[in-house]
């Protein structure tokens, strides 16, 4: 009988929220519809036009204050933009679980990831959480931390404004989020290592003001994690 009703339940929820493919948002079974399956291998694969590694073991342009980093892609193609479109404007669970998994399992073979004590993120300006209902960046900690069973705290939060990043070059980005954001003082970091995550990783300032003020809060080292970055691809 309890076997009949969890089968009619997730019945209903299918019928109700209908799963779809990560990538193109299409109704599938699978995370990633039979449609977007190899264009989502090209871009796992894809490798640096600098250290010819993937995008998970390229460590060129490591923010400062970072001690590491792993990203699951090189921003680009036909695939990641959409996905990120798609997670700055509304949640998905599945999304979650699907990239959560997939950083899991990329820190597994890392012991600093492995060791860190805590999951948290990069806040997104509140007008705009208000605006689409949704921070990207904390969605991307909560996947990671029901893999990881890491907690995931908001140790940051926004204290001021700042306006778009993407048409600023490196100096311009680091100008434009100078003061943007404050140790939230809710946790005790003191000598701890910090996951720090991020949607996409493009010049690495906004990453480098956060992990500069976890470090000052007492953070021993910060760790990144992405979904993208950007960088020259072979």
């Amino acid at each position: 009988m309890i076997d009949i009703l969890r089968n009619s339940s997730s019945f209903v929820l299918d019928l109700l929220f209908p799963p779809v493919c990560v990538f193109c948002g299409e109704i599938s079974r699978r995370s990633v519809c039979a449609e977007c399956a190899d264009g989502y291998m090209r871009a796992y694969f894809r490798e640096c036009g600098e250290c010819g590694r993937r995008a998970v073991y390229c460590k060129c342009d490591l923010p400062k204050g970072v001690s590491d980093k792993i990203s699951l892609f090189f921003y680009g193609g036909p695939l990641v933009p959409p996905l990120r479109y798609r997670a700055k404007r509304s949640r998905s669970v599945r999304r979650e679980d699907f990239i959560g998994g997939l950083l899991y399992e990329n820190m597994l073979a890392n012991p600093a990831f492995t060791e860190a004590a805590v999951i948290t993120y990069v806040p997104r300006d509140p007008g705009k959480v208000r605006k689409f209902g949704v921070d990207q960046a904390r969605d991307l900690a909560r996947g990671l931390s029901r893999h990881s069973a890491k907690p995931a705290v908001k140790l940051l939060k926004c204290v001021r404004g700042a306006g778009e990043q993407k048409t600023l070059d490196k100096q311009a980005r680091a100008e434009n989020i100078a003061g943007k954001y404050a140790f939230c003082d809710n946790f005790d970091i003191n000598g701890k290592t910090i996951i720090l995550a991020d949607d996409v990783l493009t010049t690495g300032t906004t990453v480098s003001e956060c992990a500069e003020i976890l470090r000052h809060a007492g953070a021993a080292k910060i760790l990144a994690v992405s979904v993208a970055q950007t960088k020259l691809e072979r």
